[in-house]
């Protein structure tokens, strides 16, 4: 990633930095792409992934930004077992009052030189909490379910 856009986006998220260090990717050489996108219904529904074959790897990581600025790993397995993961919805319960969301990808299938990294930060709506966008992605899918369920 270039340099310039990469301290930008640093500066626009300083909470970046403490978790690319923690992820020891605090290089813009070793971060290939940063976006940003919205919460919705399809990330907080969306089970994240970690697949290992031999010697390749897909992993996603998902952190959260509280508003003291202060970041935390979300765990993202469930419970019945070590290779379930569950949806982000469930994940971050005890978590709704994050400010942002931060999704990592490290894939080392692409790639046979090294592996891909890519960040997502995920804001809320302005005027939103990540605790509104959830009860309202609830009541989406339960709309959902009583219309399809109503013939």
């Amino acid at each position: 990633m270039k340099r310039g856009s990469y301290e930008a986006f640093l500066t626009e998220f300083p909470f970046l930095e403490e978790i690319l260090k923690k992820e020891r990717k605090a290089h813009p050489c070793l971060v290939d792409s940063i976006r940003v996108e919205r919460v919705d219904q399809r990330l907080l529904y969306r089970i994240l992934s970690v697949l290992r074959y031999s010697f390749v790897e897909y992993r996603e990581t998902l952190w959260v930004v509280m508003p003291s600025n202060s970041v935390q790993k979300v765990p993202i397995w469930a419970t019945i077992g070590p290779s379930v993961g569950r949806p982000v919805i469930e994940a971050l319960v005890g978590f709704e009052e994050a400010t942002h969301l931060v999704l990592l990808r490290q894939d080392s299938f692409s790639n046979q030189f090294r592996d891909t990294f890519a960040v997502i930060v995920y804001k809320v709506a302005r005027g939103f909490t990540i605790k509104e966008e959830m009860n309202r992605a609830k009541e989406i899918a339960l709309a959902e379910v009583r219309r399809e369920a109503d013939f």
